[in-house]
This record gives C-alpha cells, structure tokens and sequence, in this order.
C-alpha cells in the first residue's frame, strides 16, 4: 500500500513538474532564437583597393584606331557596408564606397598626349552572399551581384569637352570573414566587375576640335579588408 501510495505522489510531482521544465526549456530556446533574430543586420567598413583592366575603341570623326589605348590609375579607397542574414545560408549586402578618381593616360599610338583627362566617381554594389560552412572561427563566402559606378565629375587635360558616362554590370565576389566575438569579425574579399563607360570629348582646337567617343572598357577587380559588426 506504501508502495502504491509512493507511486502516486511521484506521478503527481511529475504531472506538477514536467509542463515547468517544458515551459522553461521552450522560454531558453525562444530567447535564443530571439536573440539570434536580433542580430541578423550588420555594418561593415573596409579598405580597398581597385584595379582596373581597361581596353579602349576610340573613334574621332567616324574612323577607330584599334592602337590607340588609355590606362586609369589605380585606387585606395574604402567601402562603408550595410547587410542581413537572411538564413544560414544567405546574406545581402549593399555598399557605397568613398569618392575616388582615376586618371586616364594615353598609350599605344596616342602616347604623345600624355594625360586625356580625370574622372571622379563613387562606387555603389549590391550581392547576395552564399555563406559556405563554418570551420572553426573562420566562415568563407562566395556571391554575385551588381556594380554601380557613378560619376560625379569629368575633367579633360588633353582632350576638351571631356564627359565620361556611369558605368554599370555584374559583380563577382569571394572572402572570408574571423570571428573575433560573438558579434564582431575581420574579413577580407576579392571581387571582379563587368562593365564599361562611355567617354565624349574634343580634340584641341590645334586639330581642330572634332568631336571623338572612347568605348571604354573597364572591368575593374577589388581587394579589400576591414571589419563586420552585428546590431
């Protein structure tokens, strides 16, 4: 009888104590979940540097000479970054980056020119990241996207009336990022861009100013550094 009467107090300690520890075990996995949520959005600041891999057409008065070339100075700027985790498995990451200019040399049968002109201009990307599994404290990614370049001032130096157009195609992008905290990461990346600019100008009134376009192909790659901060 003791026995049963045991059996029947701890069957009703059970039903008392059970719905509790489910009840407290379903608030820490909610608070998890919640606090993960809470985390989805980041920003990000980087360095970067910007290469570009030009080729020109340059047509003045209906006629192109395929060895008249230009190369643009290279960049160091940077990149202010604004991003959410969409899953696991997805991140999207929009970017502006500092104004930068280049300066655009002539090469190739028009290397007597020397300096054609400079164009300043701000960068602006969007991808989707595919965030590959973690090892350790170190999480790679991979992405693709698309560029934006906005130019926000043209200058001539040889050539007159110079105007370049924006500039705008698909990015290809790849990194990794280290977790440092919970919230904080270092990371770097490299990524590639296919487009190209449309560049009108005059030659100098001693040619006798006609009028002439620049097919410009730029095709830029970025390498870049700098650190991820979840809020």
């Amino acid at each position: 009888m003791k026995g049963m009467t045991g059996v029947v107090v701890a069957a009703a300690i059970c039903a008392n104590a059970c719905p509790a520890q489910s009840q407290i075990v379903d608030k820490a996995q909610n608070h998890v979940a919640e606090k993960k949520k809470h985390h989805r959005f980041f920003v990000g600041i980087a360095a970067t540097h910007l290469a570009f891999s030009e080729h020109s057409r340059i047509t003045v008065n209906g006629t192109t000479d395929p060895a008249a070339q230009q190369r643009m100075t290279n960049n160091v700027g940077g990149l202010l970054q604004l991003g959410y985790q969409i899953n696991r498995h997805f991140a999207a990451v929009v970017a502006v980056g500092t104004p930068q200019t280049t300066t655009e040399r002539a090469t190739g049968s028009i290397a007597a020119a020397g300096e054609l002109g400079r164009v300043q201009f701000v960068p602006v990307v969007a991808n989707i990241l595919y965030l590959l599994p973690k090892v350790g404290r170190v999480h790679p990614f991979v992405g693709g996207g698309f560029s934006y370049s906005i130019v926000t001032r043209s200058r001539g130096s040889f050539l007159q009336n110079f105007r370049a157009g924006d500039s705008f195609g698909p990015e290809l992008i790849a990194g990794t990022e280290v977790s440092i905290t919970p919230r904080v990461a270092v990371n770097a990346f490299y990524s590639k861009t296919f487009f190209s600019s449309l560049v009108k100008f005059n030659l100098p009134p001693s040619f006798g100013s006609p009028a002439g376009t620049n097919h410009l192909r730029l095709d830029p790659t970025m390498v870049g550094v700098g650190l991820k901060f979840r809020i």
